[in-house]
């Protein structure tokens, strides 16, 4: 809502507002003062169509709102507004939709969604009030990306994510969604995994999303002397553990049709549904969303990241952040920024809904599986998917998906599974298969690229909030930076 206002008096004034400007000029297809269209040369000027600060005052004194139309649209120094006073150039609306999510209404800042409504900073040097918190642009509108909008949003900056398609369109929307510490690499590793554990819970107080819940996992990928090398390594690290015998299994799982002798039970383990949890993140952040906005470019002016390039236009922005995802080197080629993401496809498969069958993640050496909130049994294709290396898929993602089917069918005989969907998702997994986050080596860019995001988002939005608002860097991070060595280059193996 407009500077000044607040409760009923904000919701008069944007109705005013639209009756003088017209939707359209809240959509960002013209400039506040240019003629609404069929109102130019060719369709005639009428004075009383007029669109602009002056109409806007007159109309709010006519009706009395109440407001003080001064406060309203504050002047800057360059008499070209954009269509939101304070607000980033939006292009045109036929290349950018800002989309509803569902039940949420409008992803945006400066429109009448509630009262976390207000004007936009813009590079024409409007300043004042809200208008000097910093404008934070993120590319990437996936898990990551929305949780460190989230983050930024509540902490004060004022966000714009983009994205050339729709929220969780990519990776985000084809992810076992599985949140664990169980798989790590290194020791590092092992404690960023599980103080985002930690931080999926202060998410859950922050926002309660119902996409999360914690039913744990039970394990037995590997037998024998590795078995127990992964318990004693776990069990060191102070990880929950506990060993269960095929009685205690055959209780758990009644409906498998092989139980192993022994498992590893990791009770605290969790999944969510990534593609609602990024639209949640989205919708409660207040920052305004633009989809279908292909980024070209990242800005740069005396050395420093200053906005983003689009097709149709630019946004200029205090702070850049990168959670494209695959899409990231791309960006960052043209700063002189190599970034090296191996190609990690996967095949996620869904059944049709059935019966409840499974509470756990339950991950063998065949397989994980887990069971959705509908019913559905959601399965990576390739077993052990989180240290998947592979670069191609072994088969076409039919057939690896008619396979897979064949799997659970066997796990559970007299179940009616039928596949449902199979999708292919390209994973940013990084050259030493750890996530990068933090500033890049180009001033006011900021990166945030890593698999699993299903259970790195929470934190990466807290560590990447604190190193852009307070200049903070968690200690948990400082591995993971994306200045590391040997970030630009693959290796074998």
């Amino acid at each position: 809502m407009p500077r000044g206002a607040s409760g009923d008096e904000g919701a008069r004034a944007w109705a005013h507002r639209d009756d003088v400007l017209g939707h359209g000029a809240c959509c960002g297809d013209r400039r506040i003062g240019d003629l609404c269209h069929g109102q130019g040369r060719d369709a005639g000027h009428d004075p009383r169509h007029r669109t602009g600060k002056r109409a806007f005052r007159h109309h709010l004194q006519r009706h009395r709102s109440g407001l003080d139309p001064h406060r309203i649209l504050e002047p800057g120094r360059d008499r070209r507004r954009p269509p939101h006073p304070g607000g980033p150039p939006r292009p045109p609306r036929r290349d950018c939709q800002r989309r509803p999510v569902s039940g949420v209404g409008w992803l945006q800042l400066s429109d009448r969604a509630d009262d976390r409504g207000r004007w936009r900073q813009h590079d024409t040097g409007i300043q004042g009030g809200a208008l000097s918190a910093p404008h934070v642009a993120i590319v990437g509108a996936g898990v990551i990306g929305a949780a460190v909008a989230f983050r930024l949003a509540r902490a004060g900056a004022r966000v714009t994510v983009v994205d050339a398609g729709l929220p969780a369109a990519q990776a985000s929307g084809r992810s076992f969604g599985w949140i664990n510490a169980s798989f790590f690499l290194n020791a590092a590793h092992f404690a960023l995994r599980s103080e985002a554990m930690a931080a999926h819970h202060r998410l859950d107080a922050d926002l309660p999303h119902g996409t999360t819940t914690w039913p744990g996992c039970l394990w037995w990928e590997e037998t024998g002397e590795a078995f127990d090398r992964t318990e004693a390594r776990l069990r060191g690290l102070g990880y929950p553990v506990a060993v269960l015998d095929r009685q205690a299994l055959a209780a758990r799982l009644p409906h498998m049709a092989a139980i192993p002798d022994r498992a590893l039970h990791f009770p605290t383990e969790g999944v969510t549904d990534t593609a609602r949890l990024t639209r949640r993140l989205l919708a409660a952040s207040g920052a305004e969303v633009w989809t279908g906005c292909p980024v070209t470019g990242v800005e740069t002016a005396s050395g420093r990241a200053c906005g983003l390039r689009l097709a149709s236009g630019r946004i200029g922005a205090d702070h850049v952040v990168l959670a494209a995802g695959t899409g990231t080197p791309d960006l960052l080629a043209p700063l002189g920024i190599a970034l090296a993401l191996p190609d990690r496809p996967g095949v996620l498969v869904a059944t049709r809904p059935l019966a409840r069958v499974l509470d756990p993640v339950i991950v063998t050496p065949d397989q994980e599986i887990r069971q959705d909130a509908a019913g559905r049994l959601i399965a990576p294709a390739a077993a052990s998917h989180q240290s998947d290396r592979a670069d191609r898929l072994a088969a076409p993602p039919g057939v690896l998906a008619d396979a897979t089917i064949e799997r659970l069918r066997a796990m559970f005989p007299g179940q009616a599974i039928a596949l449902e969907s199979a999708t292919v998702g390209w994973r940013p997994v990084p050259a030493d298969g750890l996530p990068v986050i933090g500033a890049a080596p180009l001033p006011g860019l900021w990166l945030a690229v890593m698999h699993s995001g299903a259970t790195l988002c929470a934190l990466a939005g807290e560590i990447m909030a604190a190193m852009i608002l307070k200049g903070e860097t968690h200690p948990l991070a400082a591995p993971f930076a994306a200045t590391r060595p040997g970030l630009d280059r693959i290796t074998a193996g």
